[in-house]
């Protein structure tokens, strides 16, 4: 993976711009904040739930494609996305942000 820049992070972790090298496509890099995996059984576990995601197969779902470690960074990495955020459209939209 080519990890080309950041688009957004939370409290769990960051999300980045990617370029899978070896298939030559976009994708988002999901990536946990450094401690966020407070150990083996956190890893796995975030491992072990990204395998049912990546079978999931519909219209409004992003694909998973990868989940794995490299180096000690854990990631997934799934469809990539061009447009705006769901907080940008929520927030542009006063019906929406009154609730």
């Amino acid at each position: 993976m080519e990890v080309i820049g950041e688009l957004g992070a939370g409290a769990f972790g960051t999300v980045y711009k990617a370029r899978d090298t070896q298939l030559d496509r976009p994708v988002a890099m999901d990536a946990p904040n450094i401690g966020g995996l407070g150990s083996e059984k956190d890893a796995h576990r975030f491992l072990r739930e990204a395998r049912p995601a990546s079978n999931l197969r519909a219209p409004n779902i992003v694909p998973s494609y990868d989940a794995e470690k490299a180096g000690e960074i854990y990631f997934i990495a799934s469809g990539s996305i061009e447009g705006q955020t769901l907080a940008h459209l929520v927030d542009g939209n006063d019906e929406l942000s009154q609730v």
